[in-house]
């Protein structure tokens, strides 16, 4: 199969737990509220973006739930409107790899060596790579959990508001039809999908925490009922 699809695939797959993961928060408005620093990234990565291809900015704004940027259409015909709306997508993927490298300090030829074992379905050597690299974190650290920390407020940079899914499928789309005919598009197919598999994990873990806490919630509430 194409690395275009298993990139394609997990991005699907992402935004569906991302969705669902904000979903959970809910639930806890006390713990939504510590998700500021996510909301802001993705805010700033859209303001940041119209700044860069020239769209004016008529309002920015961030609170602790919910934020927007209003802006005209950008003076870069086509490009520069999906760029804007793929701008958050780019930001959190890029900061979120940087902290899972700055803490398990794993090298590029162990993704490599993870996306081999996938394509090839050498699940023995996936996991067998998996476990060294966890193995390598230090969890009783303040770096892990500054790790943590961060990445819940990362996740939410992957959630898009309603304006944004339209032009982010397209653009994917579009991605997906040049990398067809491009072959240098191969190295970064493997970096978006290092990327996302990251992201796709961690917010795996994170909806499995709030599933626990979701129904040790309901066990207590039934409980005092």
């Amino acid at each position: 199969m194409p690395l275009i699809f298993y990139v394609f695939i997990l991005f699907v797959l992402l935004e569906v737990l991302s969705y669902y993961y904000i979903q959970y928060l809910s639930d806890f408005p006390i713990v939504r509220r510590t998700l500021f620093l996510g909301i802001f990234l993705h805010e700033f990565a859209h303001y940041l973006a119209c700044k860069l291809t020239f769209a004016k900015v008529k309002e920015f704004r961030v609170g602790w739930n919910m934020g927007h940027v209003i802006h005209h259409r950008s003076k870069i015909p086509l490009v520069g409107d999906f760029f804007i709306t793929l701008a958050p997508f780019l930001v959190g993927l890029v900061t979120f790899g940087l902290l899972f490298h700055w803490i398990s300090g794993s090298s590029w030829n162990f993704w490599q060596t993870m996306f081999r074992s996938v394509t090839t379905q050498n699940w023995a050597e996936f996991l067998a790579q998996g476990a060294s690299v966890l193995k390598r974190i230090p969890y009783v650290s303040w770096q892990f959990f500054f790790f943590i920390f961060a990445t819940f407020n990362i996740l939410a940079t992957f959630v898009p508001s309603h304006q944004d899914y339209r032009n982010v499928f397209i653009a994917i789309l579009l991605y997906m039809m040049i990398s067809f005919f491009l072959p240098w598009f191969e190295p970064l197919n493997l970096l978006l999908f290092y990327l996302l598999l990251s992201a796709n994990i961690l917010i795996f873990l994170a909806l499995l925490l709030f599933v626990i806490a979701s129904t040790i919630k309901s066990i207590i509430f039934r409980s005092h009922g």
